[in-house]
């Protein structure tokens, strides 16, 4: 963790505030958070009652969240290097940031960079550009590091929570982690929703084709079947998806899945003339101690918003949010079938977001249906948290 500056102080009767900061394929995120009491005194942290967010116990109280949408993904994957406006936007969003650090009086932080800062070339440029601009200092970190972090911020907002899987679809990659034998297992793929929308939609500015969205699954499919850390796991033989099905979409959807054409009729007219997928009756496995997965990302919480059709954002009604396989599905079916104008206007989803959410929805259907998932439960404490988590020995 790095101190801020010397110029920030933390007296032992003020709340000790650490801030993570990450700075993804997609965006750059900040969260700030604190405790009761410092650190050093965990004799009197302990005794302090735990703070409620999202119907689960929590040790942390989180104070600020913000995420600017930077897409330092973008051209990546054909030219290997990072682009002039993503620079921008990036400096930009952590002067912003820098900002908050200072006025939410942080002790520590730590910054980390991750899918697509793996990938480039001049990863070290950006790097040196940040410290010059902002005097922050970025930390690139492994596929692997990604999802321990990952693991360890979402797995403690649920209690009993122990082997199942936590799932993270970003940007650039997806981590898909489990604990095994008391350790981390995580894998990292290189599918994500900017990724596979740059390489398999030709113009997400218009509808997107039934073609394009078999093409996402079979990719999808591909690289879950052939990562030989996958095959590590412990998962129903039956679990895996047929080559057979994979040359059509339909055969991993739900039979009650309404027809493109069907869907399309239903979205026509205004802002609020669309409708949601029916939410499931999952009354039974909100009251489960353990759940089989848990997601996290901005795609995953952005299908919770629109189910919900939040017009503000709500995190407390993010976290613990259920969202099944069938919903999954039609939610493909409502993206796919709109322009990106029609898209920007869904409640819910961030205009910023809607050229890419198409893709990611569908690697979490592929993934569901790899898994023998029923559903997903949705968390907002992804590897922010975990970041804070570790430094602040939670």
């Amino acid at each position: 963790m790095t101190a801020i500056s010397e110029e920030i102080k933390t007296s032992l009767d003020t709340p000790f505030r650490a801030a993570a900061l990450d700075i993804g394929s997609n965006s750059c995120r900040i969260l700030i958070a604190e405790v009761a009491e410092p650190v050093s005194r965990k004799a009197e942290r302990e005794a302090a009652a735990l703070e409620t967010f999202g119907n689960k116990k929590v040790e942390l109280i989180p104070i600020y969240y913000d995420l600017k949408t930077t897409r330092l993904a973008a051209g990546i994957e054909e030219n290997g290097r990072l682009n002039s406006d993503s620079l921008e936007r990036t400096i930009a969003a952590l002067k912003n940031f820098r900002n908050k650090l200072q006025k939410y009086q942080v002790s520590r932080y730590r910054m980390v960079g991750t899918s697509a800062l793996r990938e480039v070339s001049d990863a070290s440029r950006l790097a040196a550009v940040i410290e010059a601009e902002t005097g922050l200092e970025l930390k690139i970190i492994s596929g692997q590091r990604e999802a321990e972090l990952v693991y360890r911020g979402a797995s403690a907002g649920f209690e009993n929570f122990s082997g199942g899987l936590v799932i993270d679809i970003g940007g650039g990659s997806t981590e898909i982690i489990t604990k095994k034998s008391g350790s981390i297992f995580p894998v990292s793929l290189r599918m994500g929703a900017v990724r596979f929308t740059e390489r398999y939609i030709t113009d997400p500015a218009r509808s997107i084709t039934e073609k394009e969205i078999t093409s996402i699954r079979e990719a999808t499919f591909d690289l879950l079947d052939s990562s030989s850390q996958l095959s590590a796991l412990e998962k129903p033989a039956s679990s895996v998806l047929p080559k057979t099905e994979k040359s059509s979409p339909k055969s991993s959807q739900p039979e009650e899945v309404s027809k493109p054409d069907e869907v399309s009729k239903s979205l026509a007219g205004s802002k609020k003339s669309y409708q949601v997928p029916e939410k499931s009756d999952t009354t039974s496995d909100k009251s489960s101690d353990s759940p089989g997965a848990v997601g996290v990302g901005g795609t995953i919480t952005t299908l919770a918003a629109v189910q919900q059709e939040m017009s503000t954002y709500h995190p407390e009604l993010i976290e613990g949010y259920y969202l099944s396989r069938e919903e999954v599905e039609t939610l493909i079916e409502l993206f796919a079938s709109r322009v990106l104008e029609e898209r920007q206007a869904i409640i819910g989803l961030h205009p910023a977001r809607a050229d890419i959410i198409t893709a990611g929805t569908v690697i979490l259907s592929v993934l569901l249906k790899f898994f023998q998932l029923p559903g997903i439960r949705v968390s907002e404490q992804d590897i922010l948290y975990g970041l804070v988590r570790e430094e602040l020995k939670l």
